[in-house]
């Protein structure tokens, strides 16, 4: 992660982009996004999940599929769903 947010600071500083702590936190819980690092994009696992919204809204999170696409997963459904290089989400805290 320290290598992204480096990246996007370049960005930012030549004025082709937002700040980096603004670009890697979700803006709907705002917390930092999940990023699972060193993942495999030719993988035939097309569906698995290698970066999320920790918490979410609304029931629903938004998360980054291997084909790279962006979808919302119910949180019923987030438990379910596999993730890249064996990750295991963190439980949700009591009260959220």
């Amino acid at each position: 992660m320290d290598e992204i947010r480096e990246q996007l600071a370049h960005i930012h500083e030549a004025g082709l982009g937002r700040d980096p702590d603004e670009v890697l936190r979700s803006p709907r819980d705002g917390q930092p996004f999940v990023v699972i690092t060193g993942v495999d994009f030719d993988s035939t696992a097309k569906t698995t999940i290698w970066a999320y919204e920790q918490q979410g809204a609304d029931g629903k999170r938004y998360v980054m599929t291997l084909s790279r696409d962006v979808k919302q997963v119910p949180d019923e459904d987030f438990p379910k769903a596999t993730f890249a290089k064996g990750h295991k989400p963190a439980s949700p805290k009591s009260g959220s």
